[in-house]
């Protein structure tokens, strides 16, 4: 399942407030491990049977613990849950020793990354793969960055509970996704324009929110690059990519 196409499906809910105070109903992991696989179908059959709005609070490639919580679900009114149903969602969230790329979107553009990495290594040297890789980030993040919102909401009219999935914060990939790759790369220049090249495209289809984070972003690239020993022409080079960004972003 593509998790960009399945998040544009739903209705995105870009603040909390609405939900004002609710009786809240927690229900925890009994597994350590990574969300290899979540049964949105499974979910979704649950939230017929239970007057409450169900909310899934993790994502796709997480670690948990036992005690890590994995649903709250929210009602107007002080009642329980049947056991049966509690199951029923702890069931359609599969956790494993290891991360799985079926559903994980973080995790393909990790896997990218450490190729990335491998091959900026003093060992291989092949910036040419690097760039290759920093391309394809490019165009993964590209398809998140318009996407602004904590949770996608599932639409059935036909229901009077909902059903709402944590989305992936585009901050947090975008950081995590290009931060090793700067500290280790920083040195070549080659390496550095196709990360601010990267970055470039990211920011055609931004949200607006998304665009102050790619600012941010482009900042503390700057501030790492102003502290390296360039030669002047470099740094030009340098500094055009990052003026065609700013141009993005306005």
């Amino acid at each position: 399942m593509d998790y960009i196409e399945f998040i544009r499906n739903k209705e995105i809910i870009e603040d909390m407030d609405e939900f004002g105070t609710n009786f809240v109903i927690s229900i925890t992991s009994e597994k350590n491990g990574y969300i290899q696989i979540i049964d949105y179908d499974k979910i979704n059959s649950v939230s017929k049977d239970i007057s409450g709005d169900i909310f899934l609070v993790k994502v796709q490639g997480q670690f948990v613990t036992e005690k890590s919580v994995l649903f709250k679900i929210m009602f107007t009114e002080d009642i329980e849950i049947d056991k049966v149903s509690i199951e029923k969602l702890r069931d359609a969230i599969i956790i494993g020793d290891k991360r799985s790329d079926l559903q994980d979107f973080d995790f393909s553009i990790q896997k990218i990354v450490e190729i990335a990495l491998r091959a900026i290594s003093p060992g291989i040297n092949d910036p040419n793969t690097a760039i290759h890789c920093m391309k394809i980030v490019g165009i993964l993040l590209g398809k998140l960055a318009d996407i602004n919102g904590i949770y996608a909401k599932e639409i059935d009219d036909k229901k009077s509970s909902n059903v709402y999935y944590e989305i992936i914060s585009f901050r947090e990939e975008l950081n995590s996704s290009f931060i090793q790759i700067i500290h280790y790369g920083q040195q070549d220049i080659s390496v550095m324009i196709s990360i601010l090249k990267s970055i470039k495209f990211i920011s055609n289809n931004a949200s607006d929110d998304n665009k102050e984070h790619i600012l941010d972003f482009v900042n503390y690239i700057w501030e790492k690059i102003e502290r390296n020993d360039y030669v002047k022409y470099d740094l030009d080079i340098l500094a055009k990519e990052k003026a065609e960004i700013l141009s993005e972003l306005n």
